[in-house]
């Protein structure tokens, strides 16, 4: 069965299974993949962030989420470089235990270590 998956605000694509998304439709099980609790395991590890030939090694530092009526929302909250600010973009993310995906980088803040970036995933509860 399918379900239709929300982007409202960021776009999501796995890309063993990019070939199965048409229009925002995605099988349950790849919608699945993307939940807050994929997230937090991976609370500070290095995740790579690429957008054509420029690559930034970027820390996840912070994940939440919230659920209205039947939709989750995700927060990843990651920092960058002093030294290599990123622009607002669609990014491709890669981690050595997770599938690449796409989602938008939006610079949110600096601190003394470094950029703060925010991607919004959101997705349609069963």
């Amino acid at each position: 069965m399918k379900i239709q998956a929300v982007l409202a605000i960021v776009l999501i694509a796995c890309t063993n299974c990019a070939s199965n998304f048409t229009m925002g439709t995605a099988s349950s099980s790849e919608v699945n993949y993307f939940q807050k609790s994929t997230f937090k395991k991976y609370l500070k590890s290095t995740f790579n962030a690429r957008a054509g030939s420029t690559v930034i090694e970027l820390q996840l530092v912070e994940v939440a989420g919230s659920k209205k009526k039947r939709v989750e929302f995700i927060s990843l909250l990651f920092r960058g470089p002093l030294d290599k600010p990123l622009k607002q973009h669609l990014y491709d993310l890669s981690h050595e235990k997770l599938e690449m995906f796409s989602v938008l980088l939006v610079p949110v803040g600096k601190d003394e270590k470094g950029f703060l970036y925010e991607a919004i995933l959101s997705r349609l509860l069963q």
